[in-house]
């Protein structure tokens, strides 16, 4: 288990925009492209020092020690999404995460 940030945090959510609406139109393909997102993101946010507190359903929250880290981390994922959404049956249900992931500072992470 990583360590948990500590000082200054900053703070990484994702969601998936439109996700409710996805699952109605693709309820027999939703389940892989989550699948490949929850492990791009997990691949994200830990190959850039981010520590996954919560996931639910296909949010992610993520803490970091540096606000720089979280900010590449934002722009790794979301190129990783688009490398690994490019086929044209993938097209279909692209996932997109461009305009919800915010990150915010916060001193001292408690337990969760």
């Amino acid at each position: 288990m990583k360590n948990i940030p500590s000082g200054n945090i900053t703070f990484l959510f994702s969601d998936i925009e439109g996700n409710t609406r996805l699952s109605q139109d693709f309820p027999e393909t939703i389940q892989a492209s989550l699948d490949k997102h929850h492990l791009i993101l997990q691949n994200a946010f830990e190959s850039n020092n981010g520590f996954i507190f919560k996931i639910a359903g296909d949010a992610f929250c993520c803490a970091f020690e540096n606000a720089s880290d979280a900010v590449k981390t934002a722009v790794d994922a979301q190129l990783k999404l688009s490398e690994g959404f490019g086929s044209e049956e993938d097209y279909k249900h692209k996932l997109d995460l461009q305009r919800t992931m915010k990150a915010e500072s916060m001193t001292n992470l408690k337990r969760i």
